[in-house]
């Protein structure tokens, strides 16, 4: 009974050092060139930033698949179980298809906890469509890691701040485009993000 709150805290605390610059320390004193953090916010590091589909989908497998709330897997990667589809024109497909190292990210809920829950898209989830319950940052990779963006919307100082901005009266909590842009991000180097992301997978395997 104490293991799944004592791994929780575990996994938490890993994500605050993580994303604090207290977990790769050492690996920046290793360096023989000065590496700097720098306070910056979503907004400014995503290159694109936008909401997905509104189309009614159906079960049938007619068409494109489209990413809904329950395909946004608890481990952070794409649920591809309880699919459904719609037809897509050319413009459509090139303003909204996924691309490898996207985050997805739950915008409205009746339940706070799963506003802001996000995924990476991995190769499984390339050229799918994501519904307007959802929104997509895009990142340039050569400057920030997708994986690294996920665990700094995933920490529990942002997850704080997302539940006091989503939360509401009226029965449905959310976040809109504007609010996830001016949510604040602490970003290392590409290569320390590299290794912060490589530690914390390391951390989490060994806690699995």
């Amino acid at each position: 009974a104490r293991v799944a709150p004592l791994l929780k805290r575990f996994r938490q605390s890993v994500l605050a050092a993580a994303t604090s610059g207290r977990l790769t320390e050492d690996w920046r004193e290793s360096q023989t060139s000065q590496t700097r953090w720098h306070a910056t916010t979503f907004g400014a590091i995503a290159t694109d930033l936008r909401y997905g589909t509104s189309k009614k989908c159906e079960v049938s497998g007619d068409g494109v698949a489209v990413l809904r709330i329950p395909n946004i897997g608890d481990d952070g990667h794409p649920d591809l179980r309880d699919l459904k589809f719609a037809e897509f024109d050319d413009s459509e497909l090139k303003k909204l298809s996924l691309q490898k190292g996207d985050l997805l990210v739950i915008r409205s809920n009746g339940s706070v906890d799963l506003v802001g829950k996000t995924c990476v898209v991995d190769a499984s989830a390339e050229g799918l469509i994501f519904a307007g319950y959802l929104i997509r940052l895009r990142f340039d990779t050569t400057v920030v890691a997708p994986r690294f963006a996920f665990f700094a919307l995933t920490a529990p100082a942002q997850r704080q701040r997302i539940e006091i901005t989503a939360k509401s009266t009226s029965g449905v909590n959310n976040i809109n485009s504007d609010e996830l842009r001016s949510l604040p991000v602490n970003l290392p180097s590409i290569e320390e993000q590299t290794e912060i992301v490589r530690r914390v997978e390391t951390l989490f395997a060994f806690a699995d």
